[in-house]
């Protein structure tokens, strides 16, 4: 999952000894197009100044915190302040910049932030034009512009995921107890397991029609496939060749069957299927045989 680091104008800023600010804008480098400083206003006298990006990142209530003894280091000459006097052709209609998802690691601009109708809306990257210049355009349809996402801070996108999944927990049974959220930049991670692969894209639809959603990334895994991975696992250890193991998983909680020639190969194959991805438990019933008489192999079921 990209880290994605949002900065929006105005913002709450906070360094780490407890000085507070707001962020006022940032700095694109001209050749790059990468966001290589942050306007920060803080202190007495409330002065804007430089800070580099690399000191930059989200703590609690959303704010954005910085070292307190970050160096203030000028921008490059040429570079390009972004702030939220710079206007925007959104469709042949007026809107401002309001602020900017940015890649963490590059400073590469993903999604713009937009002013428009009283609203902030979520832009992708691709579809802007002369950003570097200062004189920002958007070509977007009138039917692209009516679809932008609305943004909202990311721990408020995380309660609205939360919500949409409950909801369809109590239309159709509790489904989604074991699926897990993180949100980063109002992209959408889903992890965890379920039992079907319909209820894997189920929970991925409630999840996209959360307010302030921006994308999805869709981790969660299925008994089946969980099923089907250890299994593989074993085969890879050669333990399914040395004996007879059945998987079950219900909901990650993973049960094996069957037997084995020793405790070490016992052993063994608990620990491959504690360290497939996934699984939250691992409960055996694998019979100890010294002397096998039958085939060896792993099933699933």
């Amino acid at each position: 999952m990209t880290t994605s680091l949002p900065l929006i104008w105005n913002g709450r800023v906070i360094t780490e000894t407890g000085w507070s600010g707001r962020l006022r804008g940032a700095f694109l480098a001209p050749r790059s197009g990468r966001v290589t400083h942050l306007l920060v206003q803080m202190g007495l006298f409330q002065r804007a100044y430089a800070v580099p990006l690399t000191a930059g990142h989200i703590g609690a209530s959303d704010a954005l915190v910085i070292p307190s003894s970050v160096a203030q280091m000028a921008p490059d000459r040429g570079s390009v302040r972004l702030t939220d006097k710079i206007q925007v052709n959104l469709a042949g209609e007026a809107a401002s910049l309001r602020g900017l998802i940015i890649d963490q690691k590059d400073g590469i601009p993903l999604w713009l932030l937009i002013r428009y109708q009283q609203e902030t809306m979520a832009v992708e990257n691709l579809a802007a034009h002369n950003l570097v210049s200062g004189s920002l355009s958007l070509r977007l349809t009138q039917q692209e512009k009516d679809d932008l996402p609305v943004y909202r801070a990311d721990g408020e996108v995380l309660r609205n995921v939360l919500v949409a999944l409950e909801e369809v927990d109590r239309a159709g049974g509790p489904t989604f107890g074991d699926v897990r959220v993180d949100v980063q930049g109002g992209v959408a991670r889903l992890s965890g397991t379920v039992w079907l692969v319909q209820q894997r894209e189920e929970a991925e639809r409630a999840a996209i029609s959360a307010q302030g959603v921006l994308a999805i990334q869709n981790d969660i895994i299925t008994d089946w496939d969980l099923r089907i991975g250890i299994a593989t696992a074993f085969a890879k250890a050669n333990l399914s060749q040395t004996g007879l193991i059945v998987v079950r998983s219900k909901r990650g909680k993973i049960s094996l069957k069957g037997h084995l020639p020793s405790r070490g190969l016992l052993d063994e194959a608990v620990r491959v299927a504690s360290e497939t991805i996934g699984v939250r438990s691992v409960e055996s019933d694998v019979a100890i045989v010294q002397e096998l008489a039958t085939s060896a192999g792993s099933t699933i079921e």
